[in-house]
């Protein structure tokens, strides 16, 4: 894309001598005033395609549908993806069915699907997608497999770019089940299925996702990853003609026959450009066909057994969660809860998921900080599985990785400091045990773990069980309960950190996040609580049936789940749902939330009625992100002054790849195995360091950790020299410590690439086939494509080691909550430390500049700018945007109202949050007082606007002679702005090398006093890593208290 943007200037050479001092001036003058007037403290706002959907093992639905079609039917999207390994599947219709015969149910749940976007196909009423070998049958059905019927024609909606397509699809039961595929409106699939009977209505329609059960049982490998935008659904087969009519331009869609659904993704943000909660997506159709994209957990009432009454809370796709969590025992500890999930003793088996998650505890291994006496291990690494107990709802017996005769089904697995990904299986240790749980009735489940055995025991109901099945450091043995069953140590002297994330209804494979939905928890959970000790089975059967009002000492964390308790108060969590910590000392709050597709702006290629492009969205004091894949190359050769002996790389980046072993951040000096891997951050899916040649051994080569959930993760790699440590960041928090190349030296002058690993310098990337660039042969390619699809941002580069708190501020920084605020948010540029720092900025031309001046990034192809949202949170407790105050909540009458106006009557400081008092003064209220260390909100005005806060908070006024002046200056700022706007190619025209050089000096010169934009905020409703005031505290390890937002 090619645009002009406020913050885009020209840097070029030298003026002539002949070049006039007063047009020196004129345009000097001219360059800071559009300067000013256009960037500080803007929010972002959406184009003309609003908002889209990003999915990552999501899905939206609407379970039942009333009014589904029923003859006939067109499904149409605009889609951007770039998986290529995974059978993403668009959408899915499945009819409820009871029959006893498996693969009935399984043509009832592919009654409609759209599948794999690698080579798409539309199957109705099959029971296989795809059947290999295939054999003809004759009349009706001709064949079982689907994608027999449309041998070769088959439309690729995969792009290495992630480019938009226009996807429809048509059927037709009237002609022979006639299914029709066309790509950007062109026609590639045409086929008859024979399959004629009408689509049921009430079934479960599902985006995003194939069931293999009604309304769920969704496979990871099935889904789609990627954005979504423009979805409708008619009861008719649209031609050819109406859909390249309207493929881009919804004007008087709503008045044709037969739309069913339309869904645009438009309700991220209100009038007022406010992040919204959403928890359903609009049907713009006028037919009330909402797809719900959240769900909360719910409370409930829980009769158990007839002797026990609690309150409990009930899950369907969503979760309870504290990323902060804090005095989870680190060595002996008891879990409790009770459970319910629904019968496996139906007809049914097979139509349920793989797992269904209860408890995960996700922490780090505690470690000694000194990684060269660890044997070649990690000295820290994460511990997803920290604790993570499981149910399990599928058979292994009979399989490949289970030999005892024995069923599975129903058993309940526990994870002890665990991570089953990476470190050479050093932290591969579970245990299962035979609780044959298969009914739908309430039960009570209590495990135990003690620290110097490593003795692990489960209590179901509160008797003991055998464990069967277990894995300690990777070596995995099964041994039937009747023969004694296996050993019941794991993980022993194993030492966890005390804090981390906890998740109720979920696992997470990374630290609060990478959740699956096919793995959450469909059932409910009671009266959970932690105890800081192993209890035994006396205790248990004691305490089972005890709900606690006044909890015993050891009680560390406590769930009651009552309704009375679990209700937003006056804080930043006004607009939130919680569950209270009952415990003694009540700091672990949960937050009630779902698995869900993130919200960001669209970019598809909409038009208006004239056939002209939409607008495209508008950059606020955030700038952009550089998109990155194999198509493209940013690189800086010759790079003199790499840190050396010290090294800090840190970087934002959000990616929903599932198929690459993407490469941020290559720096190579030679050839392969010499100097290639002089500096190297590789595999987004399982985090992996080389420097100098030195990436480890087996024991500790990747960190079993990855961030491409479709969120913003901060990552940063610090290494020093001396000692060879080296430590990876997640989100601010350190969750990998190992050595690397202690004692070497990395040599400056070598060449740094963004997003492609480098085999020799400046090329031989490991890419698949078409990749932009010299890329080495696929046979020659040691851990297969290892290019970067997603966004970067921010990237920066520092010649020391630098510390967790460093990186936590930076963090802040770059999210609004620096020094620099909402208005100017990013680190100093001109600190000493930083060698190189990249905002990605630009939104156009090859170029991504340093801040430093020094590095800048060459982008071999058309690089694509995207914009980050950079909205103003009303209600988070920090005073940004247009906001005159904000105390942290969304309540009117209390001096600052819902809208964080302030509310006649009332003064309200401008600290974090906001602290509003009734107006002493006459005149009173309206105001807001000035806090002297307030750079955001308001400042990002003239300073004349922050005197006037300062007489404000002293109820003076300005007088209406300083305020006719501030009117006549800034319509002439303004007239000025418009004028040199309209005539700027003009101007630089005559005067190309004057203008270029003009613009130089007073870039440099604004720079230092408005230094441009970078770091956008999220709330829930956007894809930048939440730091509003309850999250923001999670970044800085264990702070007491609820949600408290962090010291400024």
């Amino acid at each position: 894309r090619h645009q002009t943007s406020c913050s885009t200037m020209a840097r070029a050479k030298a003026p002539s001598p002949h070049f006039a001092y007063l047009w020196t001036t004129w345009i000097g003058t001219f360059l800071v005033l559009l300067k000013a007037t256009c960037v500080i403290g803007s929010t972002s706002k959406p184009g003309g395609a609003g908002s889209a959907l990003v999915f990552s093992d999501h899905v939206v639905k609407r379970v039942p549908f009333r009014g589904f079609p029923k003859e006939e039917l067109t499904f149409e999207a605009w889609v951007s993806t770039s998986d290529y390994c995974n059978s993403g599947t668009l959408f899915s219709y499945a009819v409820e069915s009871h029959s006893r015969d498996y693969m009935e149910r399984q043509r009832a749940y592919n009654t409609f699907v759209a599948w794999n976007v690698n080579a798409l196909i539309a199957c109705h009423d099959f029971n296989y997608l795809m059947l290999v070998p295939d054999y003809y049958e004759g009349p009706p059905n001709y064949y079982q497999g689907c994608k027999t019927f449309y041998g070769d024609n088959l439309a690729n909606f995969v792009d290495r770019k992630g480019t938009w397509h226009h996807v429809a699809i048509t059927w037709n039961a009237k002609t022979n089940g006639t299914t029709r595929i066309y790509f950007d409106s062109l026609l590639i699939s045409d086929v008859q299925t024979a399959r004629t009977h009408a689509l049921p209505d009430g079934g479960a329609f599902l985006i995003g996702g194939e069931q293999d059960c009604y309304g769920g049982c969704t496979e990871s490998t099935q889904a789609f990853y990627g954005l979504m935008d423009e979805v409708r659904l008619w009861s008719v087969e649209r031609t050819q003609k109406e859909i390249q009519q309207h493929m881009r331009n919804g004007h008087d869609i709503t008045s044709q026959r037969g739309l069913v659904g339309y869904w645009k993704f438009d309700d991220a943000s209100d009038s007022q450009g406010q992040p919204v909660d959403l928890k359903l997506a609009r049907d713009a159709s006028g037919n009330n066909n909402a797809l719900t994209v959240k769900t909360y957990p719910v409370h409930a009432k829980a009769n158990i057994n007839g002797r026990f009454r609690a309150n409990a809370l009930e899950f369907s796709n969503n979760y309870a969660i504290n990323t902060n969590v804090q005095d989870v025992p680190d060595k002996d500890v008891t879990i409790e809860f009770w459970a319910k999930t629904a019968s496996l003793n139906t007809d049914k088996e097979g139509d349920v998921p793989a797992m269904y998650e209860f408890f995960s505890f996700a922490t780090t291994l505690h470690g000694d900080g000194d990684t060269g006496n660890d044997g070649g291990h990690a000295d820290s690494a994460l511990l997803d599985d920290g604790i993570l107990i499981e149910k399990y709802l599928t058979e292994y017996r009979g399989t490949n990785v289970f030999f005892s005769d024995m069923s599975t089904r129903g058993a309940v697995s526990v994870h002890i400091n665990a991570n089953r990904e990476g470190n050479g299986g050093e932290y591969d240790s579970w245990i299962d045990f035979d609780t044959q749980w298969t009914d739908g009735e309430w039960h009570h489940i209590a495990v135990s773990w003690e620290y110097a055995t490593g003795f692990t025991k489960l209590f179901f109901d509160g008797k003991e069980k055998k464990p069967f099945w277990k894995s300690s450091k990777g070596r995995v043995e099964d041994r039937a309960p009747a023969q004694g069953g296996v050993d019941p140590s794991i993980s022993a002297n194993v030492l966890r950190q005390n804090y981390g994330s906890l998740v109720l209804g979920q696992n997470q494979e990374c630290v609060g996040g990478c959740f699956k939905s096919s793995t959450g928890l469909d059932g409910s959970l009671a009266e959970v609580r932690v105890w800081n000790r192993a209890l035994d089975q006396a205790e248990i059967e004691k305490n089972m049936y005890m709900s606690f009002n006044d909890p015993p000492s050891d009680v560390q964390v406590y769930y009651k789940f009552d309704p009375s308790l679990d209700t937003s108060d006056n804080n930043a969590l006004s607009t939130n749902h919680i569950t209270r910590d009952m415990s003694a000392g009540r700091k672990n709050d949960l937050l009630l939330d779902s698995i869900a597709p993130t919200w960001v702006y669209s970019t598809a290629p909409l038009a208006g009625q004239d056939g002209m492009p939409l607008p495209e969205p508008t950059p606020g004091s955030s700038g952009y992100s550089l998109k990155l894949h194999d198509q493209q190359v940013a690189m800086v050769t010759n790079f003199e002054g790499f840190p050396s002996r010290a090294i800090t790389v840190e970087f934002w980046m959000r990616s929903v790849d599932r198929c690459a072993q993407g490469t941020p951040v290559s720096y190579a000096l030679g050839d392969y195995g010499v100097s290639d891997n002089a500096f190297l951050i590789v595999n987004y899916q399982s985090w992996g360091i080389s420097i100098m040649e030195d990436e480890g051994t087996l024991l500790d080569h990747y960190a079993g950790v990855g961030a491409t959930d479709g969120t913003w993760h901060h990552i940063a790699v610090t290494w020093e020299s001396s000692s060879g440590k080296t430590i990876l960041y997640d989100n601010g928090k350190p969750i990998w410590r190992v050595q690397r190349a202690k004692g070497a030296t990395i040599p400056s002058g070598g060449t740094l690439v963004v997003g492609r690993e480098q085999d020799c310098a400046g090329g031989c990337f490991d890419s698949n086939a078409g990749a932009v660039g010299n890329s080495s042969r696929g046979y020659a390619q040691e851990y297969g494509p290892q290019d970067f699809f997603g966004e970067i941002e921010n990237l920066r580069i520092w010649r020391v080691a630098r510390t967790e708190e460093d990186i936590v501020n930076g963090m802040l920084a770059d999210s609004g909550l620096g020094d620099g605020k909402f208005d100017i948010p990013g680190v100093d540029a001109s600190h000493p430390d930083l060698v190189a720092y990249w905002k990605f900025d630009e939104g156009a031309g090859y170029t991504a500049h340093d801040e430093k001046g020094h590095h800048h990034l060459h982008l071999s192809e058309d690089p694509e700018w995207v914009v980050v949202p950079w909205l103003s949170e009303c209600g988070n407790g920090y005073v940004e945007g247009s906001e005159m105050c904000d105390d942290g909540n969304l309540i009117d009458g209390d001096g600052c109202s819902s809208s964080c106006q302030v509310e006649s009557g009332w003064t309200c400081t401008g600290a974090n949050p906001s602290i509003c008092t009734k107006s002493s003064t006459p005149e009173g209220g309206g105001s807001s007082g000035a806090d002297p260390h307030r750079t955001s909100g308001g400042s990002s005005h003239a300073s004349s606007h922050e005197q006037g806060a300062d007489q404000a908070a002293k109820g003076g006024k300005r007088s209406v002679k300083s305020w006719l002046g501030i009117t006549v200056l800034s319509l002439a700022v303004l007239s000025v702005c418009v004028l040199g706007y309209m005539k700027r190619e003009v101007i630089q025209d005559m005067f190309p090398e004057q203008y270029e050089w003009v613009a130089e000096k007073v870039e440099t010169v604004i720079s230092k006093v408005t230094p441009s934009p970078s770091r956008p905020m999220e709330g829930d409703a956007y894809a930048m890593l939440s730091l509003d005031a309850e999250d923001a505290s999670t970044l800085s390890g264990p702070v007491s208290g609820h949600y408290s937002p962090p010291t400024q």
